[in-house]
């Protein structure tokens, strides 16, 4: 995984969000083994930093939190502990089986004129994902004004160039922005699902979909 965090000119719409202190867990987590509640409560700090940056750096009055799920669900204590809002949206993407194109399953978000979204999940890999939950914003928020930002801590090469290739209006807020994906387009050094994380669980799911 990317060693450190660091500033670099890559678009005027990433801001990248240096920090030490995350980099130094990021270093704990990835060396030493640990449980998936461990492990989620060390991103989730990870996520504070992140976030407390943002609100340092940009006047955002009252926005909105949309969590991607499962790994959005992290960010969602920090988000609450950083920011005033009351509102909350939720999105699940899936990948269908037959097609491997991914598309919302489920999505609950609040319409509000003029609210900032922020969408939050902590890794951006492939991108494919957050790529779908923006144009499902997008989509749905059709005539109505809007802004849109990005946060997610652990953001790829790849997933960076293509958010800012189909959504040329978004804001991308990040710690580490040059990360890498292995053949599989999973992310390089984590060894654990995020989602897993975020439910406390590494092991066996009852999952469904429509």
């Amino acid at each position: 995984m990317q060693s450190h965090s660091f500033q670099e000119p890559v678009d005027s719409r990433l801001r990248i969000h240096v920090s030490a202190d995350a980099d130094e867990i990021k270093r704990e987590l990835v060396s030493s083994p640990s449980s998936a509640l461990v492990a989620g409560d060390a991103l989730a700090k990870i996520a504070r930093y992140l976030l407390e940056s943002m609100r340092e750096r940009t006047l955002y009055g009252d926005p909105i939190p949309v969590l991607i799920l499962r790994g959005g669900l992290l960010m969602l204590e920090p988000f609450k502990r950083t920011f005033a809002s009351t509102r909350l949206g939720l999105l699940a993407p899936v990948r269908d089986k037959r097609s491997g194109l991914v598309k919302i399953d489920f999505s609950s978000v609040p319409i509000v004129a003029g609210a900032r979204y922020i969408l939050l999940d902590v890794i951006v890999a492939t991108g494919a994902a957050m790529i779908t939950s923006l144009s499902h914003i997008s989509d749905a928020l059709s005539g109505v004004a809007h802004e849109v930002e990005v946060a997610t801590p652990f953001l790829s090469k790849v997933g960076l160039r293509r958010l800012l290739e189909q959504h040329q209006g978004v804001t991308v807020n990040c710690i580490w922005h040059a990360e890498e994906l292995d053949d599989s387009g999973r992310m390089r050094g984590p060894g654990f699902d995020v989602g897993d994380c975020a439910l406390g669980h590494f092991g066996a799911y009852l999952n469904g979909s429509k």
